[in-house]
This record gives C-alpha cells, structure tokens and sequence, in this order.
C-alpha cells in the first residue's frame, strides 16, 4: 500500500510528461484529421468530375452514332 518516495516521484514525473505531451497529440489528431478531410473533398470533386467528362463522352458518342 506504501509506495518508497521514488516510486512516487517516477509516477508523478511520468504523469506530468504524459500531460506535457498531450496538446501536441490532440494537435496532430486534428492535423491529421484535416488532412483526411481534404483529401475526402478532393477525390469526391474528382470522381464527379470524372463522371461529368464520362457523360459528355458518352453524349457525344450518342450523337455520333446518330449521324449514321
């Protein structure tokens, strides 16, 4: 039940520098996070520009075979 003094002085050192760090960790979760995000915009801008291309492809496709 008793813990020595330097038991307890390594604790709360390691508690203290858990805590230090913890900002930086919930900063780069949120970087990460907006990377991810963005990254999300952008293949979704990308596939529906995709598909735009396709159907104008395929329109001109259309009136192609329309002239035969």
């Amino acid at each position: 039940m008793s813990k020595g003094w330097r038991e307890v002085k390594y604790s709360a050192d390691a508690d203290l520098l858990s805590m230090k760090h913890r900002p930086n960790e919930f900063k780069n979760l949120a970087t990460l996070f907006d990377c991810e995000l963005e990254n999300l915009f952008k293949f979704n801008f990308l596939s529906s520009l995709q598909g735009i291309q396709s159907l104008a492809l395929q329109s001109t496709e259309i009136a192609f075979i329309k002239k035969l």
